[in-house]
């Protein structure tokens, strides 16, 4: 019988990926402006999901007479006539992969607590376990691209925001970057279950094919 001290540090490690990643995901200080940059940047601090500006105006906004102020939502209207500048294809791309990395990483949680708990039979654990395996390398891949993507960008991309040079990185970036480490961790945890899983797995049906064939020589001999 395979112990399940692997699967159940995976599980924990994948639990602890999954609440760094939610926190980031969730959180608004992916960028933040340097302290004493505020009013030269006119932003504060950014978050996949809202944007804190500092009486910040540009054309685009003018035109409707609006001076960003204050932590808003992405879609909310009053970003209408700025949206696609202050979310540009690489912005979009971290979106979509980190959004992606979460409904996975639920999903893997459900299943290998399904796993823990015996509600499948246990000749169906192997397949579970490779198909953990499978989405929480996933999970790690995803946010990895997501990292490198939006990292290279948020301090050089020249036109999104204003001085790139003004700006920080966040701890909210920094938990998803300790989050894609942790779940690869989890990921190599559940192959090594896997792994024994499947020898398990062949030694029995060896086992049962000797039986089988030593049967079969007593009945001849009979």
């Amino acid at each position: 019988m395979v112990s399940r001290l692997w699967s159940g540090i995976g599980f924990f490690f994948a639990c602890v990926a999954f609440v760094l990643l939610i926190t980031g995901f969730a959180t608004s200080n992916w960028v933040e402006s340097e302290p004493a940059a505020i009013l030269l940047t006119r932003f504060t601090k950014v978050g996949l999901w809202e944007f804190c500006f500092n009486q910040y105006s540009d054309e685009r906004g003018q035109q409707y007479g609006y001076t960003f102020t204050g932590c808003f939502w992405l879609f909310d209207r009053r970003y209408d006539p700025i949206r696609d500048y202050i979310a540009p294809g690489f912005f979009k791309t971290t979106q979509g992969l980190v959004t992606t990395s979460v409904i996975v990483a639920f999903i893997n949680a459900i299943f290998v607590l399904i796993a823990l708990i015996n509600c499948v039979p246990r000749e169906k654990h192997k397949w579970l376990y490779a198909a953990a395996t499978v989405m929480q390398y996933s999970v790690g891949i995803f946010l990895l691209i997501a990292m490198i993507v939006f990292g290279t960008n948020a301090g050089t991309n020249k036109a999104w925001l204003k001085y790139p040079e003004r700006r920080l990185l966040g701890w909210s970036f920094y938990l998803c970057c300790a989050s894609t480490l942790v779940s690869l961790l989890a990921g190599m945890c559940y192959t090594v279950h896997y792994l024994q899983l499947r020898r398990d797995t062949h030694a029995a049906s060896a086992y049962r094919d000797y039986e089988m064939s030593k049967g079969s020589v007593r009945g001849r001999k009979y």
